[in-house]
Parts: C-alpha cells; structure tokens; sequence
C-alpha cells in the first residue's frame, strides 16, 4: 500500500486513507507523514482484526459516512475484513469503481482448516462477484487445500 501511495500522481488524485492505528508499522506511520498535506489520512481505530460485531459495525458506519462524505469516484480496500466492510459500504453509497487487493490470503495460512479456508474463500468468491474487480498482488506460494 505504501508504494501505491507514493507513487499516485496527487495532481490528479485526491487520496483519503482510512486506516487503524494499532494495526500499521513503521513504514505505513513514516509513509503517512511523508506524504502529509497530499493525502488525507482518517483514522478508524475500530478496524480491528478480529471478529468484533460491535466494532465491526462502528467502523462499516464510519467508513460508509466517510464515502458519502467525500464521494469519491475510486474506492480500493485492502485487507481481508476492512476490505469486506470498505467494498459493502462503497457499494451501499453507490461507488461505481470498487478495487480490493488481497496481500495475504487467508485459505493459504496454516492456522485454519480446509473447511475454514473454503468458507474463506467462498466469501471472497462472492464478493468479488458483486462488489469489485480484484486487483491481484503478490501469490509466493501456490494454493495447498
């Protein structure tokens, strides 16, 4: 995300990033700051990883305000849940260019089940199917089920 995000034309874009805190590292926080004044960062601390309704909920409302507010022409999500909650909302405000990068995908950790990892997948199937084009990043390793 970083490199998309230093390597936008901010002439012609106008960028708002709305992220978690908690969640990012050192070169997210030092690419924010560098790009300070270009881009608008929007912090929603209630993107958190794990399953939480009432979080969940709070950031799906907050992300689909921050799309009405700012009507943008492009909505792109990345990561497996705020990119679930990011193309609902962009959908629901009627966002007609939805991209989602996956940069790890979940059916190929280790930690889950192959009934997990199919449900996984069938999910991203779906969404992809009615919300966006996916936009593919880096696969390393081939898919194991």
């Amino acid at each position: 995300m970083c490199d998309l995000m230093l390597n936008l034309d901010y002439e012609i874009f106008e960028v708002w990033v709305a992220y978690n805190d908690d969640a990012i590292d050192d070169i997210f926080r030092q690419t924010i700051e560098q790009l300070s004044g270009k881009m608008t960062p929007i912090l929603i601390n209630n993107l958190v990883r794990e399953l939480n309704l009432k979080e969940d909920i709070k950031a799906y409302l907050k992300l689909s305000k921050l799309i009405k507010k700012v009507k943008p022409d492009i909505v792109h999500c990345h990561s497996s849940k705020a990119g679930v909650l990011g193309r609902i909302a962009a959908k629901r405000r009627r966002v007609n260019k939805i991209f989602y990068t996956p940069h790890a995908y979940s059916f190929l950790s280790t930690e889950f089940s192959k009934r997990k990892k199919y449900l996984l997948e069938l999910r991203n199937f779906c969404l992809g199917m009615l919300l966006q084009k996916l936009l593919m990043y880096q696969i390393a390793r081939s898919i194991q089920l």
